[in-house]
């Protein structure tokens, strides 16, 4: 696992609710970040592409998904 991944779990763990990410208008806590990483992971697994591309604001979304894509080990 990443040096990024883990201290996502560990703020998970031990922080759950407090802001992981913002945009200014939509906070994400650290549990839901892990969770919605973890989950877009396993759906990329599933899939198995080769490589994806992002086409995302600056968003906690798009942190979800650059997660996701390191936790599935995709480029």
């Amino acid at each position: 696992m990443s040096k990024i991944l883990a201290a996502v779990d560990l703020g998970a763990e031990s922080r759950p609710d407090d802001p992981a990410v913002t945009d200014g208008f939509t906070n994400l806590g650290y549990a839901a970040l892990a969770h919605g990483a973890s989950a877009l992971a396993l759906e990329l697994r599933e899939l198995r592409p080769t490589a994806v591309a992002l086409a995302l604001e600056n968003s906690p979304a798009w942190a979800v998904a650059d997660l996701a894509l390191l936790g599935a080990g995709l480029p």
